[in-house]
């Protein structure tokens, strides 16, 4: 026993009494039994038994001896699993801290927030600094504090973690609560503190069957969210779908952390149709906003997305923001006939359609579901086929499918809407002005063996010919030489080749009695006023206005009137002198002529 107590092995001590280990075992196992407890054993105990302690380590931080040290270990068998000497020497309070700091940094540990040494591992300081900071965190100011933490602690940076798993070292976090957009905070109440508050909870939802906004619970509730800690609607719908939605008699689900599903109305399309059905019928006649401010007034629904959710699902019953619920549609099979031969395009203005309807029968009471009915559905104020699928899709259906269009029928449609897109058509060249009266088509132009790589060309052609910044007309162009085989090929009309450059992006026009062009080096959205064109054809030399207007005219392919220039000479440097009848470059130049000519000092 004393050879044991001396730090011997059994191996040791069989050795020299020639005895196996296990019968030298046998022998100090009875001898220990026979022994008394002893005060100074049963004083150090606990420390030996709980503590990964060394000898050393024993003799240095105790007063006791040697053979306490290895009869504690004889006599209770010391675990395998034992807590770090660090933990014993931060409960003695003996040590600094700042000497404990550095020796655990060295081993890579460190005390946190519940004055346990720990391991220096992402997980341990993503709940220190959670703890301690109490502030909501994204993944990116996490990292930003992760890595502080780490360069205190002695080491050179913190973890390089992905996206990935910094969300999944986050979500394993056993103190955390999540909002939306990547937000999350510490939360100190684990699921078992809050299951305490079912009953609570369950009587959230003891309101009428439909679909709430999660902010209707929270905001009515303050009392029990500050109970559970909770500051936040979506932390709310968090910790619902946590808790598990089984655990509430008249929750179904939560979608998007926003929307909650109560009572018989579950997230499948009939139940959100009866819901959001019985809701219109009580506002038929009234507008889609009325709908939209009661849904968030009533159940705190997102006004602007519901209001677009009504627009898009139930269009049939809406027209000009109005509902429409309880219209009778027309039972006359003779009716729907006639009216299936008559709406053969792929788009109308409403108006027209509506125009139609009352001229086959009068009594019929127009309204989105009838329109609905015709395989029609309204988007901003037009109808457009259902096969059909955008509006730009139905247009091109209406204009694009023979080889022209008359501008009569384009303007046969009031809604600017066709105004603008007949504009945009023509930048696209899929409409090409031909004349005042129609449009050649990309089919048509097809057709004749040409394509829009062919228009492409010829505009390229058109800007390297003409000098930029500098005015010039499709007659002022051909004058000077400009050939193109694209002329050939096509033998439009000199309108129809005007057209064609005005959808040249850098091209700027100025609309007078013919079609003046510049293309500009640096394009401006405002189009070049006239007298920048005259001021340019008149130069540095005086002319008479007549001889003037005559010139450029014949030029230039105009038909500028005296009246309109000057009319328009005050918006430039251009001067007129009635007494000579004569345009100027200048004010200057012109009282020099006019008033010396006249023996007037000026």
């Amino acid at each position: 026993m004393v050879g044991r107590l001396s730090g011997l092995t059994l191996q040791e001590i069989g050795d020299a009494y020639g005895l196996t280990r296990e019968r030298v075992r046998q022998i100090v196992d009875q001898i220990v039994k026979r022994l008394p407890l002893f005060d100074d054993v049963e004083k150090y105990k606990k420390l030996v038994l709980s503590y990964d302690i060394q000898l050393d380590q024993f003799l240095n931080y105790t007063q006791g001896t040697p053979e306490i040290f290895e009869y504690i270990q004889i006599k209770y068998k010391r675990p395998k699993n034992l807590k770090s000497v660090d933990q014993y020497l931060l409960s003695l309070n003996k040590v600094a801290p700042e000497v404990l700091a550095e020796r655990l940094n060295c081993r890579q540990k460190f005390v946190n927030h519940a004055n346990r040494i720990v391991d220096l591992t992402t997980s341990h300081v993503i709940d220190e600094i959670l703890f301690t900071h109490r502030n909501v965190f994204t993944r990116e100011t996490l990292l930003v504090e992760l890595d502080k933490f780490f360069r205190a602690h002695g080491q050179a940076h913190g973890p390089e973690l992905s996206e990935r798993a910094l969300q999944a070292q986050v979500e394993r976090q056993p103190h955390i609560i999540q909002r939306t957009n990547g937000y999350f905070r510490y939360y100190e109440l684990a699921l078992s503190d809050v299951s305490d508050y079912l009953d609570e909870i369950n009587a959230l939802f003891e309101v009428a069957d439909g679909i709430y906004g999660i902010d209707y619970f929270f905001e009515q509730n303050q009392a029990l969210m500050a109970e559970i800690d909770i500051r936040e609607s979506s932390e709310l719908a968090n910790l619902l779908k946590a808790l598990g939605y089984e655990q509430f008699d008249r929750l179904n689900t939560i979608v998007r952390q926003s929307q909650v599903y109560i009572g018989r109305i579950n997230n499948d399309e009939a139940s959100k149709d009866k819901f959001y059905l019985d809701i219109l019928l009580q506002f038929d006649g009234q507008t889609a906003d009325d709908v939209a401010d009661y849904l968030q007034a009533s159940y705190q629904l997102k006004r602007v997305s519901v209001w677009a959710y009504i627009n898009k699902v139930y269009k049939k019953y809406i027209h000009n923001n109005t509902i429409t619920m309880n219209a009778k549609l027309p039972t006359n099979p003779e009716f729907y006939a006639k009216m299936q031969i008559v709406l053969d395009q792929s788009l109308y203005p409403f108006e027209q359609v509506a125009g139609i309807i009352k001229l086959i029968d009068p009594a019929v009471q127009v309204s989105p579901l009838l329109v609905d009915k015709l395989g029609y559905v309204e988007r901003s104020g037009l109808l457009m086929r259902k096969d059909c699928h955008s509006l730009d899709d139905a247009l091109k259906k209406l204009w694009l499918v023979d080889d022209y269009v008359s501008t009569d029928e384009l303007k046969a449609y009031p809604n600017r809407w066709f105004t603008l897109k007949a504009y945009q058509l023509e930048l696209r060249h899929d409409l090409i002005a031909m004349d005042p009266t129609r449009y050649l088509t990309i089919r048509g132009l097809n057709k004749l063996g040409l394509t829009k790589a062919d228009i492409d060309n010829f505009l390229q052609e058109v800007v390297a010919f003409v000098d930029d910044d500098v005015f010039f007309t499709w007659k002022s162009l051909v004058d000077a030489g400009f050939e193109s085989s694209f002329m050939a090929k096509t033998g439009f009309s000199d309108e129809a080749y005007e057209r064609l450059i005005f959808t040249i992006p850098s091209i700027r026009t100025i609309k007078t009695r013919g079609v003046i062009f510049i293309n500009e080096t640096h394009p401006t959205p405002v189009c070049p006023p006239l007298v920048n064109f005259l001021a340019q054809e008149l130069g540095q030399q005086p002319c008479d206005i007549d001889d003037f207007l005559l010139k450029i005219n014949h030029k230039f392919n105009l038909n500028l009137d005296k009246a309109k220039v000057l009319e328009k000479l005050s918006k430039g440097q251009l001067a007129y002198a009635p007494e000579t009848q004569r345009l100027y470059p200048d004010q200057q130049t012109m009282y020099a002529d006019v008033y010396q000519g006249m023996g007037i000092e000026i």
